[in-house]
């Protein structure tokens, strides 16, 4: 698939099918998207293949699957179906405040959802299937229409992502 013309979000019969019974509005309509996500994707956190599809896939893609190997997909799926239903919503890439600090081995962060309704933005954790209001222990790095539309395709694209990222959020901290 040519990522670079094809948005991970892309609207498919498959999406159309899971919202077409859907005729909440507001905050209930995020619920019930969070509930269709969570019926239909199975979560696989530990398997072998969580590396060779990382960001690789489509909203359409997970939910053909029906396994999610972790927030990033949970959030994807949340977002097609959110935007199906023609709610303001984006894509944000976090990492972890004390990841950033600190730093380590393996990289911490999260995806979230970000959606505007009746005028207020809240932020989902689409994995968790809850709605918060601040980023809490999360720096934002980047909002967007989904992972390749902010420039991660892959581990190697996160991993360079975060270290630069890391990088520049410690050469603020030192100026302040």
């Amino acid at each position: 698939m040519n990522k670079n013309t094809v948005s991970q979000i892309e609207s498919s019969i498959t999406m159309k099918e899971f919202v077409a019974n859907i005729h909440s509005q507001g905050m209930e309509l995020v619920f019930d998207v969070l509930k269709i996500v969570h019926k239909n994707l199975k979560a696989d956190y530990q398997s072998q293949d969580k590396l060779k599809y990382f960001r690789r896939r489509t909203a359409a893609e997970i939910f053909s699957s029906g396994i999610s190997y972790g927030c990033t997909d949970h959030a994807l799926a949340t977002l097609a179906l959110l935007k199906e239903k023609g709610v303001k919503a984006q894509y944000v890439e976090a990492f972890a405040r004390k990841w950033l600090q600190q730093g380590g081995e393996d990289i911490e962060g999260h995806v979230f959802v970000e959606v505007e309704v009746d005028g207020n933005t809240y932020i989902i954790d689409a994995e968790k299937a809850s709605i918060m209001k601040w980023y809490n222990r999360h720096v934002v790095y980047k909002k967007g229409n989904d992972s390749w539309d902010i420039g991660i395709e892959n581990f190697d694209d996160m991993k360079r992502v975060a270290h630069e990222f890391r990088q520049s959020y410690l050469l603020q901290q030192e100026k302040k």
